[in-house]
């Protein structure tokens, strides 16, 4: 990368951070603790569309990433016959984007500007823009110093506090709809199959 390319990437060599702010501290917990409101809830969705208890579902399914748990409920909700009206695409983006707002916060690396002393969130994913025919320069690379004040994390847990509500009415639309049009699934077995309440065959004689 030549000497004009690396004037459009603005490189941080911020001092690390080992004590956040208390108020930035703050609104680091309250992201953290809205995100996994969100989180819950698709995880009921889930167990409540499969069938099994909250416990039974934290050790048999375990968990994903919140945008593939939509994806699930998408999907069983097709298997099982059910459909959402709207659908749950725009739900689906909106808790994409509650995700990434999350993953930069909570995996974010803070750092001060050494001249101006600002708290900085470096961004580590993504690639710098130095043109089309130019080498592959990522943020790992090259980290990006984004600054951030109080008022961008509050920006940032009211997006995913509007997610974490559209999860609880999809919830409740979920109920509903559970509980006023059974599921048309297919049984497990042959309806006729009675193997289940037939007694056990006679042991065999012994030949010796």
């Amino acid at each position: 990368m030549n000497d004009e390319q690396l004037k459009s990437v603005q490189m941080v060599r911020g001092e690390g951070v080992t004590r956040l702010p208390d108020e930035i501290a703050t609104s680091v917990g309250h992201i953290a603790h809205q995100f996994a409101l969100l989180e819950g809830i698709l995880k009921d969705c889930i167990y409540e569309l499969v069938g099994v208890s909250g416990t039974v579902g934290r050790i048999a399914i375990g968990t994903a990433r919140a945008e593939d748990q939509v994806s699930k409920i998408e999907d069983l909700m097709t298997h099982l016959g059910y459909a959402f009206d709207p659908p749950l695409s725009d739900f689906k983006k909106q808790v994409a984007k509650a995700e990434q707002l999350r993953d930069s916060i909570i995996h974010g690396h803070w750092a001060k500007d050494p001249e101006t002393g600002e708290l900085l969130l470096l961004e580590l994913t993504g690639k710098w823009d130095i043109g089309a025919k130019s080498p592959r320069v990522t943020k790992r690379m090259y980290p990006a110093g984004r600054p951030k004040k109080n008022e961008d994390l509050i920006e940032i847990r009211a997006n995913i506090t509007a997610a974490a509500k559209s999860a609880w009415i999809m919830h409740k639309r979920l109920q509903t709809l559970l509980d006023k049009s059974p599921s048309p699934r297919a049984p497990d077995r042959p309806i006729g199959d009675q193997s289940e309440s037939k007694p056990p065959d006679p042991p065999t004689p012994s030949q010796g």
